[in-house]
């Protein structure tokens, strides 16, 4: 059995345990039992935190390690998911002004098209498509198609000027702290800011050729001619090991390398951008052109003009899904610009939104949690970061505030469910604990997590954090 395997084994030992005994457990029994797993050798260069507690009684039915810190990988996001549902509250939407420079006569916008950003992670593939978690099944352009309905409708043809973005609501720092280089070029890893298109990635489909030997075929979504990219992937043999690399070769410019097996479905890749307010003019701009509206000038992004635009008019305001469609995204897939645009967005700031001005707005909320100011700290909003700490302790504390407040319920149903969906829909298949257990995922790199809740045979509604590091 491999580290890894040992520590799923472990994780769905205590789960299972949870869902089969009822109140009546004999707890030095589990806690002996529990150590065991816990203190198997293959785990001797780990270390394991761990907390189990009753949301009815309080009672700790097993802890290891529960005030040791731990990077907690993407359980990270249960602290920023509930930070934004007592700031934001769940009917929260996001609202991106389309506005013009100039005059309107006769169908020529003789000015700019000015869109202002206010950070609205949604606009792409994922709100099109049938299932938030099948990005690739949606269309990336169908808003931008839609805004060229709209402005044609407002007698709009041709834009005799440029279409320029004001990412303004934002900071300029679009990456998180702590995080890896190496990681940079991943969809996972995509740049934060206050326009954000298609989550700030492209997605590039790698079909392998008919023979081995030939170069595989790879096409990109959204097509367009923001991203360049050099296919180095090769088709081998159906019984040769297959593998695929990204690496970043210029600004906006992506090599894709290694392998994909003869006969296998395609593969997708998500590729960051850089620079996402002007990838999100750009795309728009060859969206407009697509759909009938002349654009005789060129992307723009406001910070690189000499003159910021002065927009007179707006023509009309995009909202976003309400921060239930959000949470669920965030939560049930783990998406990483999600949660750090979500952070930024309770600095109470109008413009310039920062991660340090989001980062004291969480602060306050786990204090009025109860939670120690020592039990953790926070580098960014996703837990990509190798800077972030917490403590199972925390965690289960910051489960136990959400289980006794109003939106209880509705933070439950965004948590992935064992057995069913999101990130857990392929673990605990035909057990009991499948469908009991809400719980979010955690990977990362010498890290793997798992916090939320279950319920035992008897219907005892528990709080769990395990993490463990190296």
């Amino acid at each position: 059995m491999t580290k890894r395997e040992g520590c799923l084994s472990a994780v769905c030992f205590l789960l299972l345990w949870c869902t089969v005994f009822s109140q009546s457990h004999d707890s030095r029994r589990i806690q002996e039992q529990l150590g065991l797993i816990f203190g198997d050798p293959a785990f001797h260069r780990a270390v394991w935190g761990v907390k189990v507690q009753s949301l009815e009684t309080g009672e700790t039915l097993y802890q290891l390690n529960a005030d040791k810190y731990l990077m907690p990988a993407s359980n990270m996001k249960l602290v920023t998911a509930v930070a934004a549902l007592e700031a934001l509250g769940l009917d929260y939407k996001f609202r991106t002004r389309v506005m013009r420079e100039g005059s309107l006569r006769r169908g020529v916008l003789r000015g700019n098209l000015v869109v202002v950003g206010s950070g609205d992670p949604t606009l792409g593939a994922r709100l099109s498509s049938p299932d938030v978690e099948q990005i690739e099944e949606g269309d990336p352009d169908a808003v931008f198609k839609d805004w060229a309905r709209r402005l044609k409708e407002l007698g709009i043809r041709r834009v005799a000027g440029d279409v320029v973005g004001v990412d303004d609501v934002f900071d300029d720092v679009g990456l998180g702290h702590g995080w890896s280089w190496d990681d940079l070029p991943y969809g996972y890893s995509a740049e934060i800011g206050g326009l954000q298109f298609n989550e700030n990635n492209v997605l590039l489909r790698i079909s392998p050729g008919d023979e081995a030997g030939e170069a595989a075929q790879v096409e990109m979504r959204p097509a367009g001619s923001y991203l360049q990219f050099a296919n180095q992937v090769r088709t081998v043999p159906s019984w040769e090991e297959a593998g695929l690399w990204l690496r970043r070769t210029g600004a906006n410019r992506v090599e894709v390398g290694g392998s994909i097996s003869v006969g296998d479905e395609p593969v997708w890749r998500s590729v960051t951008v850089e620079n996402p307010t002007l990838y999100f003019t750009t795309m728009l701009v060859e969206v407009l052109r697509r759909e009938g509206i002349e654009v005789t000038g060129i992307a723009r992004d406001a910070d690189q003009m000499e003159e910021k635009p002065q927009a007179t008019e707006v023509l009309f305001t995009h909202e976003s899904p309400d921060l239930r469609y959000i949470l669920r995204v965030l939560l049930k897939i783990s998406q990483n610009l999600y949660a750090e645009t979500l952070v930024r967005m309770l600095d109470p700031r109008p413009f310039d939104k920062s991660f340090d001005g989001g980062r004291r707005e969480v602060e306050r909320l786990l204090r009025r949690a109860g939670i120690p100011e020592d039990a953790y700290r926070l580098a960014d909003g996703s837990g990509l970061s190798r800077y972030s700490f917490l403590t199972p302790d925390m965690l289960v504390r910051l489960l136990r505030h959400a289980h006794r407040s109003g939106y209880a319920e509705e933070f439950r149903g965004f948590l992935p469910v064992g057995g069913v969906d999101g990130t857990l829909e392929g673990r605990f298949k035909g057990t009991a604990a499948e469908g009991r257990v809400k719980a979010k995922t955690g990977t990362l790199s010498n890290v793997r997590a798992l916090a939320g809740y279950v319920s035992t045979a008897d219907g005892e509604a528990l709080a769990f954090v395990m993490i463990v590091n190296n």
